[in-house]
């Protein structure tokens, strides 16, 4: 039943992305009522433990579903997961920490809408805001620490 499950909130997460904000928000509804009726029935009581990999993929979806916040925080996760600091930073600790999760997936939703050719007429400060940076000189810093190259930059390697 985890690895059903596992593979159902891995599937979400990678389908939020196309869905629309109205859409992402009545599904992630549902897949939080869907762990928690999971946990009773396995558990016998809704507080025990989700296990580490349905914690991951219920906070990756959770990210990918607010990449746009600014104001997205590992603590802002953990009060809507309502999940513990501990058990959400542990299930986070083999992968980077929570935060580089964060700002990895802001880098790879910027680099996916930077190389999307329809996308030519979208500025790089609107991509930029749109994966939830504020401050242009820290988002091309951080994309360049982890693709080799500036947006702009980056942008033209994609055009040839």
């Amino acid at each position: 039943m985890e690895t059903a499950l596992a593979s159902y909130l891995r599937s979400f997460a990678g389908s939020i992305e196309r869905m629309s904000e109205a859409e992402t928000a009545h599904g992630f509804g549902a897949v939080l009522h869907l762990l928690r009726g999971v946990m009773d029935r396995e558990t016998g009581s809704p507080g025990d433990a989700l296990s580490t990999v349905g914690l991951r993929s219920l906070a990756g979806a959770y990210i990918e579903r607010r990449l746009h916040d600014p104001a997205l925080t590992p603590d802002g996760i953990r009060v809507a997961l309502k999940v513990s600091r501990t058990r959400l930073y542990k299930a986070f600790a083999t992968n980077g920490g929570l935060a580089a999760a964060i700002r990895d997936a802001r880098l790879n939703r910027a680099r996916r809408r930077l190389s999307f050719r329809g996308a030519l007429e979208k500025t790089i400060t609107n991509i930029m805001l749109s994966c939830g940076y504020r401050d242009a000189s820290a988002f091309s810093r951080a994309f360049k620490n982890r693709f080799g190259l500036a947006p702009r930059d980056y942008r033209e390697a994609v055009r040839l």
